[in-house]
């Protein structure tokens, strides 16, 4: 499967997070926590918790007491290392710098020669290669189908798994989900050892400032640049340094978490959403034109005193800039942060500035550590300019809709609209597949992926799941990075799964059920490469695995195939692949997900994340060759990349078929009529609020 909820990271990942996000330390770094030893004669593939004796077979004992606490430690160390990255900061043309925004292990990978050939081919040596070995497609309408330009879902990546169907005995890449403003970019080794931007100049040039230069477009006069983000700061810092060189002028790195999701409303209609409950508001000093006041308070979130940097007023987005002082930093010569080297931006409290004015450089440093706001709060007490922003790019993934308006004067990339018609919400993005191979099949094409049952309730989940053979995955349509997923093989695992739903705080009302790819000997019964039909008429789907490792070991792995959308079309942008924890079994044993989960995404905190690094592929000469995937085997990801993301962009195109291309309350309730989410939808357009119903 796609998503998994990961152990914590070591502690020397932990602290890596501040240095890689391209923020200079304010504050002393946690202390590491060493991991564990691992024989460094295991091979790519060898588990990290694994170890040899000359034969293989030794494998380690769980966690003692010790390593747990370790563990634990490691998590804390990880959770404050993110809240530190997760602060405001004003990103200036020159700040780039490839070693805060991609992998060590990518800064120094050799992109793979079938990789790199790939990423060089035209649109026209694609569709000549997949028609001549798929005789049935139409190679005039998959020309044109490459060549779509989407109007919302511009930056898209799919999750894909190379599978075997059981009847055909056909190997082929079947699409697991769509992904709107995916990661990727500090995970794919550079194209070109000449151009250090990589993919970010690429998708930026592509997906958001081809629409800043469209003649239909028409950006805020004075209005500056922003990316906004709550997870990822890595590549989200890349954007923006990729972007100030792109356009030679500040772009604010602007963190927006889930838990100040009420004050990034209008002020005036968050009142109707909130059922007529005031919120106070502050007169701040503004500046272009901007409002006056903006709201103070965040009633109903988990912060109670303090404003988020960004919000919302008639459509457009204003940030909120905190007073600045710029700070050299005291890192000693020669240490290896690159970004601790340079001038960085530090948020500093008013009871602070005075005597930090008058400090000694050495003392500023110092409470410049310890009084940087954090979470992307800005606090009551603070005093900021409010500036109007003509574009941002949107790396904002945790339901994006209960803060960001599906409509906004703003040029914002992606459109929330593209997450609710699909690329954050899996139970519309499976009908949105169904309504697109109705079209593709009359050209020989087709979206793959496994059977899907939608708009299934809390109660109704274990007689679909008997349906399937006992074995299912078991989803919440609108959670990501590795949440909400839920592989069930026992009835034990049916049921642990079913007392922490039911006692969930918040849930929603709909979930759906897929067929499990797994093991031959435990796939689901019934499964299929469609989302339409009945059960019992496909065939099992399990998964090809990467090769062998030196104990016959083949692990389940997913590939992640990036894609922008522009003027003219579709080109792949970044590629990498991620492999389970714990090798493909004869058996699922107690915990499926250790042999099925592939996502890397590890919760660290209430919206913070980090990653599971060591479980990354890249497409370089040492990982892909353990993939077992050829060059053909990629066109076909790409195709059906490409696919999904129109089926994903002309359910959006529905959605908005209001006068004015609006969005339609009433529409996106007849496709997903899940009460709970749409309060979500409304929490963060209240305009929306009189057409609920």
């Amino acid at each position: 499967m796609a998503e998994s909820e990961n152990l914590p990271p070591s502690g020397a990942e932990a602290k890596s997070l501040v240095d890689d996000a391209g923020f200079a330390p304010t504050a002393p770094p946690p202390a590491a926590v060493t991991p564990a030893p691992v024989d460094e004669t295991d091979d790519a593939l060898g588990s990290s918790r694994s170890r040899g004796n000359g034969s293989g077979t030794e494998v380690v004992a769980d966690a003692d007491e010790e390593e747990q606490v370790a563990a634990a430690a490691a998590k804390a160390a990880s959770a404050a290392a993110s809240r530190i990255a997760f602060r405001f900061r004003t990103v200036r043309p020159g700040d780039f710098e490839p070693e805060r925004h991609f992998y060590p292990r990518c800064l120094n990978a050799q992109i793979h020669p079938s990789v790199r050939f790939f990423m060089g081919l035209s649109r026209e040596r694609i569709v000549s290669r997949y028609t001549h070995l798929n005789t049935r497609v139409d190679p005039v309408e998959l020309r044109r189908l490459l060549a779509y330009s989407p109007r919302y879902l511009r930056w898209a990546g799919c999750d894909l798994m190379h599978v075997v169907d059981s009847r055909s005995q056909r190997k082929c890449m079947v699409v697991i989900e769509t992904n709107s403003c995916p990661s990727g970019q500090k995970s794919t080794p550079l194209f070109d050892d000449q151009d250090e931007y990589g993919g970010y100049r690429t998708l930026l040039q592509r997906a958001l400032l081809s629409r800043l230069e469209s003649p239909a477009e028409q950006p805020i006069a004075g209005g500056k640049l922003a990316v906004l983000f709550d997870k990822n700061p890595m590549e989200a810092s890349g954007y923006a340094a990729c972007l100030a060189e792109l356009t030679n002028e500040e772009v604010y790195l602007v963190p927006m978490l889930e838990e100040n999701a009420a004050d990034c409303a209008e002020p005036e209609l968050r009142t109707l959403a909130d059922g007529a409950r005031g919120q106070a508001t502050t007169g701040i000093r503004a500046t272009d034109g901007s409002p006056t006041s903006a709201p103070a308070t965040s009633s109903g979130t988990n912060v109670a005193n303090g404003r988020s940097y960004a919000f919302f007023k008639n459509g457009i987005l204003y940030v909120r800039r905190p007073k600045e002082h710029l700070l050299e930093s005291m890192i000693p010569n020669g240490a290896n942060n690159c970004a601790a080297r340079d001038r960085v931006s530090v948020v500093l409290p008013p009871d602070s500035r005075k005597q930090t004015c008058e400090a000694q450089p050495a003392l500023r440093s110092e409470a410049a550590s310890t009084t940087a706001g954090k979470n992307g709060i800005l606090r009551d007490d603070d005093t900021a300019d409010v500036v109007p922003i003509r574009a941002a790019l949107r790396y904002v993934t945790q339901r994006p809709w209960n803060r960001i308006p599906v409509h906004t004067q703003t040029i914002i990339t992606n459109s929330v609209v593209s997450c609710l018609a699909g690329g954050r919400n899996k139970l519309v993005a499976a009908k949105a597949y169904d309504n697109a191979n109705v079209e593709l099949m009359a050209c020989g094409l087709e979206i793959r992926t496994p059977l899907t049952i939608r708009d299934v309730p809390l109660n109704m989940l274990r007689r679909w799941v008997d349906r399937l053979g006992g074995f299912a995955a078991i989803k919440v349509p609108y959670s990501n990075a590795g949440q909400g997923v839920f592989t069930i093989t026992s009835q034990e695992e049916f049921d642990r799964f079913y007392e922490a739903e039911s006692k969930r705080p918040n849930r929603y009302d709909k979930y759906i059920v897929q067929a499990l790819i797994s093991n031959h000997e435990w796939s689901s019964a019934g499964s299929g490469t469609s989302a339409a039909g009945s059960v019992e008429s496909y065939s099992r789907l399990y998964h090809v695995g990467t090769m062998p490792d030196k104990r016959g070991h083949i692990y389940v792995n997913d590939l992640r195939l990036m894609i922008c959308g522009g003027p003219d079309g579709f080109v792949p942008v970044g590629l990498y692949a991620r492999r389970a924890r714990a090798p493909l079994a004869k058996e699922p044993g107690n915990n499926s997900w250790e042999q099925l989960g592939t996502n890397l995404s590890v919760k660290v905190g209430e919206g913070l994340f980090t990653s599971e690094s060591e479980r990354l592929m890249l497409m370089d000469k040492k990982d892909f060759n353990l993939l077992g995937l050829s060059l053909d085997d990629l066109i076909d990801a790409f195709v059906e990349t490409c696919l999904a993301v129109r089926a994903i962009d002309v359910m959006a195109q529905w959605l908005c078929s209001d006068a004015g291309g609006r969005f339609s309350l009433p529409l996106f309730r007849s496709v997903c009529g899940d009460d709970s989410l749409i309060r979500e939808i409304i929490r963060g357009s209240p305009e929306l609020q009189n057409a609920s119903g």
